[in-house]
Protein backbone atom coordinates (compact mmCIF):
# COMPACT_ATOMS: atom_id res chain seq x y z
CA UNK A 1 0.00 0.00 0.00
CA UNK A 2 2.82 2.77 0.78
CA UNK A 3 4.51 1.56 -2.04
CA UNK A 4 1.12 1.95 -4.09
CA UNK A 5 0.85 5.55 -2.85
CA UNK A 6 4.83 6.29 -3.30
CA UNK A 7 4.43 5.32 -7.18
CA UNK A 8 1.14 7.20 -7.79
CA UNK A 9 1.87 10.69 -6.00
CA UNK A 10 1.99 12.45 -9.20
CA UNK A 11 -1.35 11.67 -10.37
CA UNK A 12 -3.01 11.00 -7.36
CA UNK A 13 -1.99 8.69 -4.21
CA UNK A 14 -3.11 6.97 -0.84
CA UNK A 15 -4.22 9.39 1.53
CA UNK A 16 -4.44 6.70 4.17
CA UNK A 17 -7.46 3.72 5.21
CA UNK A 18 -9.94 3.52 7.63
CA UNK A 19 -8.82 0.27 8.26
CA UNK A 20 -6.68 0.87 11.29
CA UNK A 21 -4.33 -2.61 11.36
CA UNK A 22 -3.55 -1.95 7.80
CA UNK A 23 -2.76 1.73 8.62
CA UNK A 24 0.02 0.15 11.20
CA UNK A 25 1.10 -2.60 8.85
CA UNK A 26 2.28 -0.23 5.92
CA UNK A 27 2.75 3.00 7.49
CA UNK A 28 0.13 5.37 6.38
CA UNK A 29 -2.42 7.59 7.72
CA UNK A 30 -5.46 6.19 9.70
CA UNK A 31 -8.46 7.88 8.11
CA UNK A 32 -12.36 8.32 8.13
CA UNK A 33 -15.50 10.52 8.48
CA UNK A 34 -18.21 10.68 10.32
CA UNK A 35 -20.73 7.83 10.84
CA UNK A 36 -24.29 7.18 9.96
CA UNK A 37 -24.67 5.91 13.60
CA UNK A 38 -23.42 9.01 14.63
CA UNK A 39 -26.70 11.09 13.78
CA UNK A 40 -29.04 8.27 14.24
CA UNK A 41 -28.37 8.01 17.65
CA UNK A 42 -28.59 11.62 18.43
CA UNK A 43 -31.91 11.87 16.49
CA UNK A 44 -33.16 8.91 18.65
CA UNK A 45 -31.78 10.59 21.98
CA UNK A 46 -33.22 14.69 21.06
CA UNK A 47 -36.74 12.84 19.72
CA UNK A 48 -35.96 14.93 16.51
CA UNK A 49 -35.43 13.93 12.48
CA UNK A 50 -35.71 17.00 11.16
CA UNK A 51 -33.18 18.70 13.29
CA UNK A 52 -30.85 15.92 13.49
CA UNK A 53 -28.37 16.78 11.42
CA UNK A 54 -27.72 20.21 12.75
CA UNK A 55 -27.78 18.84 16.11
CA UNK A 56 -25.19 15.86 15.14
CA UNK A 57 -22.92 18.14 13.83
CA UNK A 58 -22.41 20.93 16.11
CA UNK A 59 -22.01 18.25 18.76
CA UNK A 60 -19.21 16.62 16.19
CA UNK A 61 -17.58 20.06 15.75
CA UNK A 62 -17.62 20.23 19.90
CA UNK A 63 -16.32 17.14 19.87
CA UNK A 64 -13.37 17.35 17.76
CA UNK A 65 -13.26 20.98 16.67
CA UNK A 66 -11.42 21.05 13.08
CA UNK A 67 -10.15 17.65 12.94
CA UNK A 68 -12.74 14.64 11.18
CA UNK A 69 -14.67 17.71 9.35
CA UNK A 70 -16.20 15.76 6.71
CA UNK A 71 -20.58 15.65 7.28
CA UNK A 72 -22.63 12.89 6.16
CA UNK A 73 -25.84 13.69 4.49
CA UNK A 74 -27.77 10.52 3.42
CA UNK A 75 -28.63 9.62 7.49
CA UNK A 76 -32.43 10.80 6.55
CA UNK A 77 -32.03 11.89 3.11
CA UNK A 78 -30.08 14.72 1.39
CA UNK A 79 -33.06 16.78 1.54
CA UNK A 80 -33.46 17.34 5.16
CA UNK A 81 -29.40 17.81 5.63
CA UNK A 82 -29.23 20.66 2.88
CA UNK A 83 -31.99 22.14 5.17
CA UNK A 84 -29.70 21.62 8.41
CA UNK A 85 -26.42 22.77 6.52
CA UNK A 86 -26.80 26.23 6.87
CA UNK A 87 -23.82 28.68 6.50
CA UNK A 88 -22.57 29.02 9.55
CA UNK A 89 -21.82 24.42 9.38
CA UNK A 90 -21.20 24.50 5.73
CA UNK A 91 -17.86 27.07 6.96
CA UNK A 92 -17.19 24.91 9.91
CA UNK A 93 -17.00 21.12 8.26
CA UNK A 94 -14.42 20.62 5.36
CA UNK A 95 -16.57 18.75 2.93
CA UNK A 96 -18.89 15.93 2.95
CA UNK A 97 -19.47 12.72 2.13
CA UNK A 98 -21.29 10.54 -0.72
CA UNK A 99 -22.94 7.38 0.43
CA UNK A 100 -25.76 6.63 -1.49
CA UNK A 101 -27.74 8.21 -4.64
CA UNK A 102 -26.50 9.46 -7.67
CA UNK A 103 -23.19 10.68 -7.53
CA UNK A 104 -23.11 13.22 -10.22
CA UNK A 105 -26.14 14.64 -9.33
CA UNK A 106 -25.27 15.02 -5.78
CA UNK A 107 -21.86 16.75 -6.75
CA UNK A 108 -23.83 19.10 -8.44
CA UNK A 109 -26.16 19.32 -5.40
CA UNK A 110 -23.36 20.22 -2.97
CA UNK A 111 -21.37 22.62 -5.33
CA UNK A 112 -25.09 24.57 -5.57
CA UNK A 113 -25.56 24.47 -1.98
CA UNK A 114 -22.02 26.13 -1.35
CA UNK A 115 -23.20 28.47 -4.06
CA UNK A 116 -26.38 29.60 -2.55
CA UNK A 117 -24.76 30.03 0.96
CA UNK A 118 -21.75 32.13 -0.27
CA UNK A 119 -18.90 30.14 0.07
CA UNK A 120 -16.20 28.91 -2.77
CA UNK A 121 -16.58 25.52 -3.84
CA UNK A 122 -12.78 25.04 -4.19
CA UNK A 123 -12.24 25.18 -0.98
CA UNK A 124 -14.54 22.31 0.26
CA UNK A 125 -14.42 18.64 -0.91
CA UNK A 126 -16.90 15.71 -1.84
CA UNK A 127 -15.56 12.07 0.03
CA UNK A 128 -16.78 9.65 -2.07
CA UNK A 129 -17.56 6.22 -1.01
CA UNK A 130 -20.95 4.19 -2.52
CA UNK A 131 -19.81 0.87 -4.08
CA UNK A 132 -16.64 2.58 -6.01
CA UNK A 133 -14.89 1.15 -8.42
CA UNK A 134 -11.08 2.68 -10.38
CA UNK A 135 -12.97 3.44 -13.29
CA UNK A 136 -15.56 5.09 -11.54
CA UNK A 137 -13.76 7.24 -9.35
CA UNK A 138 -11.86 8.96 -12.73
CA UNK A 139 -15.37 9.64 -13.95
CA UNK A 140 -16.44 11.62 -10.92
CA UNK A 141 -12.99 13.41 -10.48
CA UNK A 142 -13.46 14.87 -14.09
CA UNK A 143 -16.68 16.01 -12.67
CA UNK A 144 -15.68 17.67 -9.52
CA UNK A 145 -12.63 19.12 -11.89
CA UNK A 146 -15.27 20.41 -14.05
CA UNK A 147 -17.53 21.91 -11.32
CA UNK A 148 -14.47 23.28 -9.03
CA UNK A 149 -14.75 21.54 -6.05
CA UNK A 150 -12.19 19.19 -4.31
CA UNK A 151 -12.71 15.38 -4.18
CA UNK A 152 -11.14 12.25 -1.86
CA UNK A 153 -12.56 8.37 -2.70
CA UNK A 154 -13.10 6.28 -0.47
CA UNK A 155 -12.61 2.28 -2.03
CA UNK A 156 -13.33 -0.19 -0.20
CA UNK A 157 -15.67 -3.14 -1.17
CA UNK A 158 -13.88 -3.06 -4.50
CA UNK A 159 -10.46 -3.36 -3.64
CA UNK A 160 -11.16 -5.84 -0.57
CA UNK A 161 -12.98 -8.05 -2.19
CA UNK A 162 -11.40 -8.15 -6.01
CA UNK A 163 -11.02 -11.94 -6.82
CA UNK A 164 -12.22 -14.94 -8.53
CA UNK A 165 -14.28 -17.73 -7.45
CA UNK A 166 -12.42 -20.69 -6.04
CA UNK A 167 -15.10 -23.05 -8.01
CA UNK A 168 -14.85 -21.23 -10.68
CA UNK A 169 -11.50 -19.04 -11.47
CA UNK A 170 -13.00 -17.63 -14.88
CA UNK A 171 -15.89 -15.56 -12.37
CA UNK A 172 -15.17 -12.58 -10.56
CA UNK A 173 -16.77 -12.86 -7.21
CA UNK A 174 -19.37 -10.36 -5.77
CA UNK A 175 -19.40 -8.47 -2.93
CA UNK A 176 -22.26 -8.53 -0.32
CA UNK A 177 -24.44 -5.91 0.29
CA UNK A 178 -24.00 -4.86 3.70
CA UNK A 179 -24.91 -2.84 6.44
CA UNK A 180 -24.46 -2.66 10.18
CA UNK A 181 -25.81 0.53 11.96
CA UNK A 182 -27.68 0.88 15.52
CA UNK A 183 -30.91 -0.23 16.08
CA UNK A 184 -31.61 1.29 19.17
CA UNK A 185 -30.46 4.02 22.12
CA UNK A 186 -30.52 4.30 25.29
CA UNK A 187 -33.93 2.23 24.70
CA UNK A 188 -35.05 4.34 21.81
CA UNK A 189 -35.43 3.04 18.15
CA UNK A 190 -32.64 3.97 15.69
CA UNK A 191 -33.57 4.15 11.78
CA UNK A 192 -31.55 5.25 8.20
CA UNK A 193 -33.59 6.78 5.56
CA UNK A 194 -30.46 6.39 2.74
CA UNK A 195 -31.20 8.11 -0.66
CA UNK A 196 -30.47 4.21 -1.71
CA UNK A 197 -34.20 2.87 -0.40
CA UNK A 198 -32.94 -0.65 -0.46
CA UNK A 199 -30.23 0.49 2.36
CA UNK A 200 -33.15 2.01 5.09
CA UNK A 201 -32.83 0.71 8.22
CA UNK A 202 -34.94 0.16 12.01
CA UNK A 203 -37.37 -0.93 12.75
CA UNK A 204 -40.25 -0.73 10.81
CA UNK A 205 -42.79 1.51 11.96
CA UNK A 206 -40.27 3.97 13.05
CA UNK A 207 -39.19 4.16 9.65
CA UNK A 208 -42.82 4.97 8.60
CA UNK A 209 -42.61 7.64 11.20
CA UNK A 210 -39.77 9.07 10.20
CA UNK A 211 -40.16 8.94 6.61
CA UNK A 212 -43.70 10.65 7.48
CA UNK A 213 -41.79 13.68 9.86
CA UNK A 214 -39.32 14.21 6.59
CA UNK A 215 -42.70 13.75 3.97
CA UNK A 216 -41.77 16.99 2.06
CA UNK A 217 -38.32 16.34 1.59
CA UNK A 218 -38.54 13.42 -0.20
Amino acid sequence: MSELSRLTSDAGGIAGTSNVYLARKYGVSPVGTIGHEWIMGIAALENTYRDANRLALVKWHETYGGSLGIALPDTFGTGVFFANFDRNLAEMFNGVRHDSGDPLAFAQAVYEHYKRLGIDPSTKTIIFSDSLTPDIAVNLKRCCDTLGIGCLFGIGTNFTNDFRLASDPAQNGTALNIVIKLFVCDGRPCVKLSDDKSKHTGNPDEVKRAQFDLAEFF
